[in-house]
């Protein structure tokens, strides 16, 4: 048998993943099998990630590094987008668009 996992545990609950874990038996011929757990777990600031992906966050008080705080380093004024149909409408004809396959200039040609 496998030696137990020495796996760092969070300060806090965090957010969960929508994954399964891979049984051991698959492991054989990955680079999962090679993985150095420790080494690995060495290297990461493990802190900052705790903070980043914390289940409950009290509201008004924002993470360093966070997404948010990413977004407004690289934000730009941006510009009010002006809409002529609902969000709901928007969004089936994006779906649709999506399922057509077709360039931007084929579409007009067949619409017009």
């Amino acid at each position: 048998p496998k030696p137990k996992k020495n796996v760092p545990t969070p300060g806090n609950p965090l957010k969960s993943f929508n994954w399964s874990k891979l049984p051991d038996a698959k492991l054989h011929g990955t680079i999962w099998q090679e993985l150095d757990d420790t080494k690995l777990y060495n290297t990461m600031d493990l802190h900052t990630i705790d903070k980043m992906f914390c289940a409950y966050q009290k509201n008004g008080v924002q993470n360093e590094g966070s997404v948010e705080d990413l977004r407004q380093l690289g934000a730009k004024p941006r510009t009010k987008i002006l809409s002529v149909i609902d969000g709901r409408r928007a969004q089936n004809c994006t779906i649709l668009l999506s399922k057509l396959k077709m360039s931007d200039e084929e579409i007009c040609r067949a619409i017009l």
